[in-house]
């Protein structure tokens, strides 16, 4: 290589990976809907054509409003939906 080639080698930056895209608003929907009702964020990757649980974590990471959406919203929501469940069972007599 000479001197020339070796400049442009190394003042070229490529990024290793695909680009991470934009998040589909239609699953960002069910992921705050899914999540807001007591379902974990794993549990929902694992159904069928959903996205893996590190694409989602990536969106998360990438678009602010959609992490906005996530923490306050749906965990909050998802949190009071455990803690109903979990009262019902509570009051809910044993069978005998």
């Amino acid at each position: 290589m000479n001197a020339e080639q070796i400049t442009l080698t190394d003042s070229k930056q490529s990024k290793l990976g695909r680009p991470i895209k934009k998040p589909d608003p239609v699953i960002v929907e069910k992921v705050l809907e899914y999540v807001a009702n007591g379902g974990t964020l794993r549990s929902f990757c694992r159904q069928k054509g959903m996205p893996s649980y590190r694409t989602l974590y990536r969106w998360l990471d990438k678009d602010e409003e959609f992490m906005s959406r996530f923490v306050h919203t749906s965990r909050f929501l998802g949190a009071r939906a455990i803690a109903e469940e979990a009262l019902a069972l509570v009051d809910t007599p044993p069978p005998m």
